[in-house]
């Protein structure tokens, strides 16, 4: 089964390189693409990482190697509508989502030959333990934090510690970062993709965590290799409403109108006039969306709470 690996990124020059190169590394010999999706606005100043990127896809072609394959969003700054398109031109039927700046693990063709194997059985996606730091020894992964009563659903980092025994196998996860999530396209199809409204930053991690929570699917982690990530400053910026509006689509997705009004009176931080022009231009928005959801899912949000309410590795407040 063929890999296509998808990395959007926005001025992360030299931090693209590095990923994109680890990528190719450690999957020379597996059936796989890389594709990099460049969300360089029109309003934004260049880096180098647009013409470098471009130009190397380009150059590996004329060697005869199209590893590497480069397209743009120029009209909307948004990690998740580059997600979105690196799904549509994809040739692969596994999707691994890699942020553009993070070594990935030497281990990597391993655990995606795993998944490949695996992935019925799974019913769901498997995700790479973090470190949030590249060089911080300390591996990751999340754990969710839920407030019902205000309709809340979010996470949180969480430490992970694993033994020797341990390794190599799978576990089972409330929610996950998609930064190093592995995924069959049949399931990002029963998601319907990211909602097409989510903007810069946020909401993205919500949607996937808790919208597979009520159709059924499952979040594992493989216990071994961690995914190492750069965090720091990003060569762009994110806004606060676009934040709250983003958690306000993920919210909608998976628990529809009372869900996302109730999170919108009692959590969102936004005014008592945004509060309704965003409650009613998502609705008109993504009813469909919403709506396809709505006809497969298998629970609600409450009654798969119910299920980890005993593990530790969810916080109900």
């Amino acid at each position: 089964m063929k890999i296509s690996v998808i990395v959007p990124y926005v001025r992360e020059w030299p931090q693209v390189a590095f990923t994109l190169r680890s990528i190719y590394e450690n999957l020379k010999g597996m059936d796989f693409e890389v594709i990099a999706i460049d969300n360089l606005t029109t309003k934004m100043q260049e880096d180098r990482g647009t013409p470098n990127v471009k130009g190397m896809a380009t150059e590996w072609k004329k060697q005869g190697d199209d590893w590497l394959k480069y397209f743009k969003v120029s009209d909307k700054l948004s990690h998740w509508k580059c997600k979105n398109l690196g799904m549509t031109v994809a040739s692969g039927d596994c999707y691994w989502f890699v942020d553009s700046h993070c070594i990935v693990p030497s281990s990597a063709s391993q655990v995606l030959d795993f998944y490949v194997t695996n992935w019925k059985r799974l019913e769901g996606c498997l995700h790479f333990p973090l470190t949030y730091h590249i060089l911080e020894p300390q591996k990751l992964i999340y754990q969710a934090v839920v407030v019902p009563a205000k309709g809340d659903y979010h996470y949180r980092f969480h430490n992970y510690n694993v033994s020797e025994k341990q390794r190599g196998k799978v576990f089972e996860v409330p929610v996950m970062s998609t930064c190093g999530m592995v995924i069959h396209r049949e399931y990002m199809q029963l998601l319907g993709g990211w909602p097409v409204e989510l903007g810069i930053y946020g909401g993205g991690e919500n949607f996937i965590n808790f919208t597979m929570a009520v159709l059924g699917l499952k979040k594992w982690v493989l216990a071994g290799d961690a995914l190492c990530h750069h965090g720091d400053k990003r060569g762009y910026n994110w806004n606060h409403f676009d934040y709250q509006r983003n958690r306000a689509i993920a919210t909608y997705m998976f628990g529809g109108k009372k869900l996302l009004n109730l999170w919108l009176e009692t959590t969102a931080k936004l005014t008592s006039r945004e509060k309704p022009s965003v409650y009613r231009s998502i609705v008109e928005s993504l009813s469909e969306h919403r709506d396809k959801i709505k006809q497969n899912q298998k629970f609600t949000i409450e009654e798969w709470v119910s299920k980890w309410r005993e593990d530790k590795l969810l916080l109900e407040g």
